[in-house]
């Protein structure tokens, strides 16, 4: 491997930590939707869902 390879600037490091960032909060949004969807079809929380099943 070359040795220009390994090096890391600051500004690249910052960018993927902001990206892992935004995509964490965009997940925990989609699981929050799917959750309240899944409550306007059953009429039920997932959680309780869940705890039928287990």
């Amino acid at each position: 491997m070359c040795s220009r390879c390994n090096e890391r600037k600051p500004e690249s490091v910052l960018v993927v930590t902001l990206a892992d960032r935004y995509y964490g909060r965009f997940a925990d949004h989609a699981v929050h939707v799917a959750g309240d969807i899944v409550y306007m079809v059953t009429g039920q929380r997932p959680e309780d869902i869940i705890d039928e099943f287990s």
